[in-house]
């Protein structure tokens, strides 16, 4: 099996594939996340038992890009994968466009035993029960749901909550959602 470091290196090579407004987030990105991700990739590595996983919310697909490398079938649905097309395409990534907030997940029941759901619930605006039933509806009985929300008990967040700065800017969070229609 390949090595996390020389995947995670490979993986940092291709933001270069990336169009360049978001090529310097992905290497931030991807900073602030190694430690993350390599958790994940553990528990993935410690619980697997065969079967398919998907990634919700898949962009930038960093762990994607990983699973694959390291051989576990995964699928990843994004709501504008376009943002990615190059990566996607030279590394055959699987990834699927879909409003998860709106459509029904393109999938029949119980057909994921992984489902990775991380860093997305809280960019939900519109209705967070119905995407939880839509991921239990294409879980199987005997999967795994990986659920994690950003640490707001971090270093970080709690100096920008005492400066009155809240743990996100709202303005920015809601706007990414906004319909444009002009």
């Amino acid at each position: 099996m390949k090595q996390k470091s020389d995947i995670y290196k490979a993986l940092v090579d291709d933001f270069n594939l990336f169009p360049n407004d978001l090529r310097e987030w992905n290497i931030n990105y991807f900073k602030k996340s190694r430690k993350r991700y390599s958790h994940i990739l553990e528990l993935i590595e410690n619980n697997y038992k065969g079967g398919t996983i998907l990634e919700l919310g898949s962009l930038p697909c960093h762990l994607t890009y990983c699973l694959k490398k390291l051989n576990y079938p995964i699928f990843g649905l994004d709501i504008a994968p376009e943002r990615a097309t190059h990566f996607i395409k030279k590394n055959q990534l699987n990834v699927i466009k879909c409003n998860f907030e709106i459509d029904k997940l393109p999938f029949e029941d119980n057909h994921f035993k992984f489902i990775l759901f991380m860093e997305v619930f809280e960019h939900m605006r519109i209705d967070p029960i119905s995407t939880l039933k839509e991921i239990n509806r294409v879980l199987h009985p005997e999967g795994l749901l990986i659920f994690t929300v950003p640490n707001l008990y971090s270093f970080p967040k709690i100096i920008s909550y005492i400066r009155g700065k809240g743990f996100d800017d709202p303005y920015f969070e809601f706007n990414k959602m906004a319909l444009r229609r002009f």
